[in-house]
């Protein structure tokens, strides 16, 4: 086990060696190829190259290892296999690595080369788009102080034809500016000021210069102006110097007449409108900004809002290219995920049934050399044992298997003792319930006995029953029957049966208690008072009921218990009787 631990350790080092090897040389050759645009079959080569070496290597590792170490060939085959499936694992990982990068890096380029081409068209476009080149500007010059002509700017108004506005003039004719083919005349006018309009309603101008086909040069000065001109084909330029200072300040129109590319007559115009000067006057500055046409300013504008149009739309573009990018390569990285994690598990499953197989084999080969080693080593030391040896051994077994007997009759003894007890408690408590059910019989056989009486005593044949002995019998019978339910017999023992008996023998008390001897003494009341001594019944209040009084305590006999007993008159004597009913059952 030791051996293969070390093995499997110097094995994952050269791996790992070998893998940083590969993925420096794989991502050398990305580069390679994407800095010098070589064809992939070179990639896929060095890809395969690189494989096949680090496959070579850690094998050659691998053996190299085993023949120092002096691994049996079971273990050095499996090795062999587990670190050419290592190998193969990682490299098959980092191709996937690399594909995923160079189509990344591909998906990049394209992305770029697009944008590239959507940019030249969109500038070729907007080229299109542009006005055929006229343009009127006006530059301010400072004062010179020698000489008697002292400009105070320059007007210029120049038009110059596109070629490829030319070209392009066949896809949007409605289009004058990008219909112009030719020039055929320029002109320039002075606007005089805005309150002094003709019959049109529209500004008059003075013509300061104009260039025509049969006047393509001009060359004069007049009226304080300087007019330099040139018409040629293709580009017309006038060039106006002026001196007074209302010229300067005054607003210009700068008009070109020329033909399409279908023959039609095309007229473009630019108008200049100057500043006002404070206080009057123009101030002369060289660092003070040239007026700038209304026109340019309309076409930055427009450039403006279709220049961020197309932002916006290269912008979208872009960001759906994006996501649908990062969606295929999101798909991608989970097929990659999910095929590694079953080739993973399968690996896994595979190195496992491996490994239990090699632990069994090992575990099966070890335990076979030491079971045949300590069966050589009992009959090397049977073989060599004296005689006094085997009798010590024998008594030392004796002596032990005396010693467990003892033990096991311990147990034994202690198991019949503890179920002896138990046993002993169950019989005691089947002789206590003998007892309890005796009694439960005894006190059935008294009950019936005195209801029996009273029953007698009550049917019989007597003259006048107010006052005499049956009725005193009765009470006493009735009482000793209520006192037997009520005293200490288990409550578990006295059913519905009972009570009901109980219910009756206290109606009976009551009824001879109370009615009886207030009846008695209504027919009857001349009868003799009893003496103490022939009293029969011990209650509370005796005198009360009788018209007599007696001490609080007095001896008398009592029938059920057939003896003489202390009776308390003025507490019923039930204390007194309750403990001669618990002596006489002891």
């Amino acid at each position: 086990v030791v051996v293969v631990v070390v093995v499997v350790v110097v094995v994952v080092k050269v791996v790992v060696v070998v893998v940083v090897i590969a993925v420096v040389v794989i991502v050398a050759a990305v580069v390679v190829v994407v800095a010098l645009e070589v064809v992939v079959v070179v990639v896929v080569v060095v890809v395969l190259v690189v494989v096949v070496v680090m496959v070579v290597a850690a094998v050659a590792v691998v053996i190299v290892v085993i023949v120092v170490l002096e691994v049996t060939v079971v273990v050095a085959v499996i090795v062999i296999v587990v670190v050419v499936v290592v190998v193969v694992v990682v490299v098959v990982v980092v191709v996937v690595v690399v594909v995923v990068v160079v189509v990344v890096v591909v998906v990049v380029v394209i992305v770029v080369v697009l944008v590239e081409l959507l940019e030249a068209a969109i500038t070729k476009q907007i080229l299109t788009f542009i006005p055929s080149g006229l343009d009127l500007r006006f530059d301010r010059e400072n004062p010179r102080v020698r000489g008697t002509r002292n400009t105070c700017g320059v007007l210029t108004c120049e038009e110059e034809i596109n070629v490829s506005n030319s070209s392009a003039s066949d896809k949007d004719q409605a289009d004058p500016n990008v219909a112009l083919n030719s020039i055929l005349s320029l002109f320039v006018f002075k606007m005089r000021g805005s309150s002094i309009y003709d019959d049109t309603n529209k500004k008059r101008g003075v013509l300061l210069g104009s260039l025509t086909a049969q006047s393509p040069t001009i060359t004069r000065v007049s009226n304080g102006r300087k007019v330099d001109g040139l018409l040629q084909a293709g580009r017309a330029k006038l060039r106006v110097e002026l001196v007074k200072r209302e010229d300067c300040s005054a607003e210009f129109v700068c008009q070109v007449k020329g033909l399409d590319s279908q023959g039609r007559e095309v007229v473009s115009s630019t108008n200049l409108v100057q500043q006002q000067s404070q206080d009057g006057y123009q101030i002369y500055d060289k660092n003070s900004m040239p007026a700038m046409s209304i026109q340019v300013l309309t076409l930055l504008q427009q450039l403006t809002q279709s220049i961020n149009g197309l932002e916006n739309r290269m912008e979208d573009k872009i960001s759906s290219l994006k996501e649908k990018v990062e969606d295929k390569i999101s798909l991608l990285h989970s097929d990659i995920a999910t095929k590694s994690e079953a080739f993973e598990y399968r690996l896994n499953t595979k190195l496992d049934l491996l490994e239990n197989r090699l632990e069994s084999r090992i575990d099966t080969n070890t335990n076979l050399n030491k079971l045949m080693d300590l069966d050589s080593k009992v009959t090397r030391k049977q073989t060599d044992r004296p005689p006094e040896a085997d009798a010590d051994i024998s008594a030392y077994a004796l002596d032990l298997m005396w010693q467990k007997f003892f033990r096991e009759q311990k147990i034994a003894l202690k198991n019949i003792s503890q179920s002896f007890q138990t046993t002993q408690n169950g019989s005691c408590s089947l002789i206590a319930l003998d007892g309890d059910l005796n009694l439960v019989k005894s006190y059935g056989q008294m009950i019936l006995n005195e209801t029996e009486a009273i029953r007698k005593l009550l049917t019989s044949e007597v003259p006048s029953r107010c006052g005499s002995e049956n009725d005193q019998l009765i009470l006493n019978q009735t009482e000793a029957i209520r006192k037997i339910l009520t005293s200490d017999v288990p409550s578990r023992f006295v059913s519905e049966k009972d009570q009901l008996i109980l219910n009756e023998t206290e109606a009976i008390r009551k009824l001879l208690t109370s009615e009886v001897p207030s009846r008695c003494m209504s027919e009857k009341p001349t009868d003799p008072p009893k003496l103490p001594s022939q009293l029969v019944e011990c209650k509370r209040d005796m005198g009360k009921h009788l018209n007599q009084s007696y001490p609080q305590y007095i001896t008398m006999s009592q029938f059920t218990l057939k003896r003489q007993i202390l009776c308390d008159t003025k507490t019923d004597g039930g204390g007194w009787i309750v403990i001669q009913v618990r002596g006489l059952q002891v």
